[in-house]
């Protein structure tokens, strides 16, 4: 699941500060896996990135996405993952599904929904 946040809502501005949440729940505990998270245009990525949640070994930005390696999700305890982005262009943009999957192992994935972000 990934929610956006603002200071001012869902009325979202050139400039504004966007926080964003990503929570993955698992059925069974899971061993070593990645998170991927694909950037909306007209949204970038903020390079002090000093709250990123927990449970993560690992983080890495591209320019369409941002990716959190973890060696293990608990089924009991849902892993945590935040960053923050600023919009930079105006228009209606689609965020494609954050999804998850084992890098090792048996082929395990799971996609979450898109979103779609408006920016004024």
């Amino acid at each position: 699941m990934r929610t956006y946040a603002a200071a001012n809502g869902n009325d979202w501005h050139v400039g504004d500060r966007i926080d964003v949440d990503v929570t993955v729940s698992v059925k069974s505990d899971v061993q070593y896996v990645a998170v991927e998270d694909p950037l909306p245009a007209g949204l970038e990525y903020q390079p002090n990135q000093y709250e990123s949640g927990d449970g993560w070994s690992g983080l890495q930005f591209f320019d369409d996405r941002v990716v959190f390696f973890t060696d293990r999700i608990w089924a009991s305890t849902p892993l945590h993952l935040h960053y923050t982005l600023r919009a930079t262009t105006a228009g209606t943009f689609t965020a494609p599904a954050t999804s998850a999957y084992a890098m090792y192992g048996p082929p395990l994935t799971a996609t979450g929904a898109q979103a779609h972000i408006a920016i004024r």
